[in-house]
């Protein structure tokens, strides 16, 4: 006879749906935000390719750091779970900062303040979410 297996809750589907919402916001980012900074901020589009290139260069770096403080992580929760929760909260406030640009900035502040948001998201939040949620599968079996 066959033994049925385990089955989720509403509440563990909601849980897993919802740790797909930064990822989900990177694509759109990577997609749409180019054309967000040029058209709707006013940056020139080869600063804002420079500004991603950049950008890339550091999230390489931020990659091993992450992983460094997963691996390190000791809780009573685990190494990678207590990472997804306590950047729940920063990883959202910090997608809104990347569109709240002052828009009575010179260029160069919008320059600095898009870099600066941009790599919180990208570069530091999403990073540690990320290497987080890759660790979960292979510490939970």
């Amino acid at each position: 006879m066959m033994e049925k297996g385990y089955q989720l809750t509403f509440r563990e589907r909601l849980g897993y749906g919802l740790g797909e919402l930064p990822g989900a916001a990177n694509s759109i980012l990577a997609a749409f935000l180019t054309m967000f900074y040029t058209d709707s901020v006013g940056m020139a589009a080869g600063v804002v390719g420079t500004m991603f290139f950049i950008s890339k260069l550091l999230d390489g770096i931020t990659d091993l750091i992450a992983g460094t403080l997963v691996d390190k992580t000791k809780t009573k929760w685990g190494k990678a779970r207590p990472w997804l929760l306590w950047m729940a909260i920063p990883i959202g406030l910090s997608l809104a900062l990347i569109f709240w640009i002052p828009q009575d900035g010179s260029n160069m502040e919008k320059l600095v303040y898009a870099f600066v948001t941009y790599n919180l998201f990208t570069s530091i939040l999403y990073t540690i979410v990320g290497v987080a949620k890759a660790a979960l599968m292979p510490l939970m079996t």
